[in-house]
């Protein structure tokens, strides 16, 4: 009887447990005059270019209303998870990383393809994993991994002048990348005060926006805004 009635008084707390997780969600924007003309600009292309179309300009992916694609908006916390068992797959298709932006979890896999015909160079700028090395067409996957966390650092091509991509590195799954509209959304948040970093790549480590927020069980909305 007393372990039933330890039971009964457990479930509640249980099932709290699973429910008490809270998401945050919003919208990015650009604040600028030459939103219109950056919402248009292209790559300056060279090989890979020609007959296909344009590269966009990749540094400011914004539209013309302002909203500003591939930010990333990541949590200040000590939670930690184990890495994920399924890499995070970064190519080279067309002479364009995809994605641009890219997030990890500490050990994770990041698998670098190239789908071109075309040599690239894949050059880590990264301070824990810095690494460079040649991809001809054909060639196997380049497999990384980070045993440290880091902020967002660049990985370029130094054949294709215009081809970079950034990533993130954490110890949790805390975290997300606007999309072309704009938006993002970090799902199953445990309730508390978090600090929310939002970084976008021409704004760079100085320009980063910091935000303070407080997750419940339900929704926060946090419309972020960076101004040039």
């Amino acid at each position: 009887m007393k372990t039933l009635k330890t039971l009964y008084f457990l479930i509640p707390f249980l099932f709290t447990g699973v429910i008490l997780a809270g998401s945050l969600t919003g919208n990015i924007k650009f604040d600028s005059k030459k939103v219109k003309k950056l919402a248009n600009k292209k790559a300056k292309q060279q090989i890979c270019g020609k007959g296909k179309s344009p590269i966009p300009y990749e540094s400011v992916r914004v539209d013309e209303k302002g909203n500003f694609q591939n930010v990333i908006v990541w949590l200040k916390t000590n939670k930690k998870v184990e890495a994920p068992k399924d890499p995070v797959i970064l190519d080279q298709l067309g002479c364009r990383y995809t994605p641009h932006v890219f997030s990890l979890v500490k050990g994770q896999e990041l698998r670098i393809k190239n789908s071109d015909k075309e040599m690239h160079n894949v050059n880590s700028q990264s301070k824990i994993n810095p690494f460079n090395a040649g991809q001809p067409a054909g060639t196997p996957d380049l497999v990384k991994a980070w045993t440290k966390t880091e902020e967002p650092f660049k990985i370029k091509c130094d054949v294709h002048g215009w081809m970079s991509a950034y990533g993130i590195v954490l110890d949790h799954p805390y975290v997300s990348i606007s999309d072309s509209k704009g938006n993002y959304k970090i799902e199953n948040i445990p309730p508390g005060e978090y600090e929310v970093i939002a970084w976008q790549e021409k704004f760079g480590d100085k320009g980063k926006i910091s935000n303070k927020v407080t997750i419940s069980d339900k929704d926060t909305k946090l419309d972020i805004t960076f101004k040039k």
